[in-house]
């Protein structure tokens, strides 16, 4: 079947399929206990161990011998859990730093309204789950160290019906608070992966790689851009690299100031193809930053793929059945990848677990049905980010429902990676 362009298309897809990126600094994993009290200013009694990334529900159930949320009706015992409030605790003495180098604390994920207190000081407030925190210590910092996570009870927008319409003003999973197939038990606490890291003052904070392929797919013009922090004078290093590790593209220099961005063309790109169509082909790109003596101060190494996907209309997508006895309309559009029309055939995803904190992201890579090239997340349920995009990215495409801006260039950065 023919095919003509639609005018309110995806844009054609500059799309950076990238892994999570790997940065090498030095790290400090804390040990954590968590305790729970019912009203905000009362100091918990106890305290038992926690399990980062995991979730409050969790730690309680574990020291308390819960009988398992998944069995018959045993979520109801966890219901009280959703009006407490929680505080995270850990201890630290001060660190040996490097000359020059700053302490920071990083977590990927805490679930939901939170405040950080360090040394008895609130020195940050978040209401989201899905926003990195990094907040430099330096300069709080004791020979004798305490840090709080004090995380809200569940966010409501109303009292009752306790439903997932309590869900409309929060940026949660709809689907914990109660679906079909999902009982009412809403997460919380400190999912994603968090710890203190010693990073230079002088640092890479994003990396962005955008690119546009040309019409017949035999270029690939990219921008390259680096953002960070205290740059003027270090020297960098950017090396893209094929399947086989060999060099394909090289951009190094001087900063000058704390943005750069880089025009750099690639040609003959290998392209990405989801798999039963052709190889699902990344490169791997390694970034250095050095100093004016040449010391390595920051390392980051991920992925990158190129390929160009298009929303396109079917050629009598415009015409309804004329006459009678009518028939079904032409299938308005389909996906065209690099080219090549693509029956997007493949299922819902829906998360795995309910606790976004215990999601065993490999697990989902075999999950391969016959000439399945398509994976949707279905509306109100977690949304995975990078761990799932950088695991799906060599088999699916990956689409989000409602739609998410899956279709921004990869934004790569040291705790983030996000196409």
């Amino acid at each position: 079947m023919k095919t003509k362009h639609f005018l309110a298309t995806i844009p054609v897809l500059l799309l950076s399929l990238a892994a999570r990126a790997e940065k090498l600094t030095d790290r400090i994993i804390l040990r954590w206990e968590v305790g729970y009290t019912k009203e905000a200013g009362v100091a918990p009694l106890l305290w038992i161990p926690a399990a980062v990334p995991g979730a409050v529900q969790l730690d309680i159930a574990r020291a308390e011998k819960y009988k398992p949320f998944y069995y018959a009706e045993n979520w109801k015992d966890y219901l009280w859990m959703e009006d407490q409030y929680y505080f995270y605790r850990t201890t630290f003495d001060r660190p040996d730093l490097p000359d020059g180098n700053r302490l920071h604390f990083v977590s990927l994920g805490i679930d939901y309204e939170f405040e950080i207190i360090f040394n008895t000081e609130m020195i940050f407030h978040q209401e989201g789950m899905f926003t990195p925190v990094d907040i430099d210590l330096t300069d709080r910092i004791k020979d004798k160290n305490q840090l709080l996570v004090k995380v809200f009870p569940v966010p409501k927008q109303h009292s009752s019906p306790s439903d997932r319409s309590q869900a409309a003003q929060v940026v949660k999973p709809a689907v914990s608070y109660g679906w079909d197939w999902h009982p009412r038990l809403v997460p919380l606490g400190i999912w994603d992966s968090t710890y203190l890291e010693s990073r230079s003052l002088a640092h890479i904070n994003d990396i962005r790689i955008d690119y546009n392929l040309n019409d017949d797919l035999s270029q690939a013009d990219i921008d390259l851009g680096f953002a960070g922090t205290d740059l003027v004078g270090m020297q960098f290093k950017w090396v893209l690299n094929d399947a086989s590790d060999k060099e394909v593209l090289r951009s190094e220099g001087r900063f000058e100031g704390d943005l750069l961005t880089l025009p750099l063309v690639l040609k003959k790109p290998e392209l990405w193809w989801p798999h039963d169509h052709g190889v699902p082909y990344l490169y791997t790109w390694v970034f250095h930053l050095t100093d004016s003596t040449g010391r390595i101060v920051q390392d980051i190494k991920s992925k990158a793929g190129f390929r160009r996907v298009r929303l396109v209309m079917n050629e009598g997508a415009w015409d309804e059945p004329k006459g009678f006895p009518k028939t079904r309309s032409v299938p308005p559009m389909q996906l065209e990848i690099n080219g090549r029309k693509i029956f997007a055939k493949g299922t819902n995803w829906v998360n795995p677990e309910i606790f976004p904190g215990i999601i065993l992201y490999g697990g989902i890579v075999p999950i391969r049905f016959p000439h399945f090239c398509y994976k949707r997340i279905k509306s109100g349920c977690f949304s995975p980010g990078t761990r799932v995009f950088a695991t799906c990215c060599i088999v699916w495409i990956f689409h989000l429902h409602p739609p998410v801006d899956i279709i921004k260039i990869g934004i790569v950065s040291p705790h983030l990676n996000s196409f």
